[in-house]
């Protein structure tokens, strides 16, 4: 045997607990990043959850048995300070619902508080962590998911969520019409509580298989994923009987019956990070969009994925849309850009959309607006911007007009390293026909201070003040004089 050396022990010893700080470490960031990060390839599908809340007795008695009989799985979030307890479920019955069903268990807190109304972060970690997670984890529950009890959460609540599951549920309406909040997926209410849901493809009626299958034809037409809340305790025993009918109506349309995990898996998103209700988020969704804070999507599409007729509401809401297009429809060959920026806060009509027209690695840069006339809201007619590249064109034979003007300019205040604009009247100014040479204020700027002028609609020119110093800097109001060409 080996003579024992204490030097070389505690050098082991020291090794050994390095390495496993490096483990542990290595745990903290998957954990950390599993909360915020989903890299999926599934073909995204309709698909069909059921949750129930709340984990009541009745889920044995009366949801497992049509459940079981349809050999469809449904779900269940466990209040865990409840469990075992008179009118609820044991645990044993529990593990039976995952075990051998393939039921999935998602954390409910421990005593069903509404946790958007509680500020204390010792409190909620210990309702939606230690008392309700580790729990369910400690007792061989496979646990990703949470539900927001009474779907209440707020910007803490949902912080402390992030950090140790994947996905939450909150509120009630149908996923897939918009930017999908991985913090609170929305639910469809059924058999109960179902006064808010809304109105599905012009059927708002409560507690009917007609409305119900409303919802599930709405996720099929748009391969969204439908996610029903039940609580089996509180309903009638007749919305049973709609419950089944529902899942037989989805079985009829070979349309997938999942669990939250499963359905997560395929509608989540790629990558969520921020919180969406405070409006500071970056998301790239199940179809690879990027949608910062307000939920402007950036969207690419294949080449004469669109026709150029194609009216501006067939694009998707708060969106910038690029398409290689080669229509005879349009001025000429070239990338397609739709602005469609409808219920932005900038924008209040659909006349406040437009698209380009960028041809010729950008030399050719053509423009039309949304227009509303008796047809409705169609497209107007192409204009071509006047640009350095082809004022040559325009302006042959004396047509143009080469102007001087001066405006006063109200205050503009800049913050530090960021910019700002105003608006002034300038009569005769269209953007497709002209060309804004110069614009600078009569007295000189700040150094670090600068500006770029153009023409945004009609008479009216845009003045745009960029700081680029470490303080805000505030140009007061004065005369700025404006050289300009108009093209006739």
């Amino acid at each position: 045997m080996a003579e024992f050396d204490p030097v070389s022990y505690s050098k082991a010893n020291k090794v050994a607990a390095q390495l496993a700080d490096v483990v542990s470490q290595l745990a903290q960031t998957e954990n950390e990043l599993t909360s915020t990060v989903t890299i999926k390839s599934e073909r995204i599908k309709p698909m069909v959850t059921f949750i129930d809340d709340d984990t009541r007795s009745s889920v044995w008695t009366r949801l497992r048995p049509i459940f079981e009989d349809k050999n469809v799985p449904c779900s269940v979030a466990a209040i865990t300070g409840r469990i075992g307890n008179d009118t609820f479920l044991t645990w044993e019955q529990l593990e039976y619902l995952q075990n051998e069903l393939g039921w999935e268990v998602l954390g409910h807190a421990v005593s069903n508080v509404r946790l958007g109304e509680i500020d204390d972060y010792e409190t909620l970690n210990y309702e939606i962590v230690t008392g309700c997670l580790n729990v369910l984890k400690d007792r061989g529950f496979n646990v990703d998911g949470f539900v927001h009890p009474g779907g209440s959460s707020h910007y803490a609540s949902r912080e402390v969520t992030k950090k140790h599951y994947k996905y939450a549920f909150a509120g009630l309406g149908i996923n897939g019409d918009n930017l999908l909040d991985t913090m609170q997926i929305k639910r469809i209410a059924l058999g109960s509580f179902t006064d808010a849901n809304p109105t599905i493809n012009g059927n708002s009626e409560q507690n009917t298989l007609a409305y119900y299958q409303a919802c599930v034809d709405w996720a099929v037409d748009n391969n969204a994923w439908l996610v029903f809340m039940t609580h089996i305790q509180a309903q009638d025993v007749s919305q049973d009987t709609i419950l089944s009918q529902v899942i037989d109506y989805i079985q009829s349309l070979d349309v997938d019956i999942v669990t939250p995990r499963d359905g997560y898996k395929v509608h989540g998103n790629r990558f969520f990070a921020g919180d969406v209700e405070t409006g500071t988020y970056t998301i790239v969704d199940k179809k690879n969009n990027f949608i910062n804070s307000g939920g402007l999507r950036l969207i690419k599409l294949k080449e004469n994925e669109k026709d150029p007729d194609d009216i501006i509401t067939t694009y998707e809401e708060n969106s910038i849309t690029v398409m290689r297009s080669t229509s005879d429809k349009l001025p000429q060959r070239g990338i397609l850009i739709t602005y469609y920026m409808y219920n932005r806060p900038f924008r209040d009509s659909l006349t406040a959309n437009w698209q380009e027209l960028w041809t010729g690695y950008g030399k050719r840069k053509y423009f039309r607006s949304v227009e509303t006339d008796s047809r409705g809201n169609v497209w107007g007619e192409w204009e071509e911007y006047i640009t350095t590249a082809n004022i040559s064109e325009h302006t042959s034979g004396g047509g143009n007009q080469f102007q001087k003007v001066r405006l006063t300019v109200p205050e503009i205040v800049v913050p530090a390293g960021d910019f700002a604009f105003v608006d002034v009247d300038l009569a005769g100014v269209k953007p497709t026909n002209t060309l804004i040479i110069n614009g600078v204020p009569t007295w000189g700027f700040t150094p670090g201070v600068f500006a770029n002028c153009f023409v945004t609609v009609k008479d009216k020119v845009r003045i745009v003040v960029h700081n680029m110093d470490t303080q805000p800097r505030t140009i007061s109001e004065r005369e700025w004089l404006f050289s300009y060409t108009i093209v006739s």
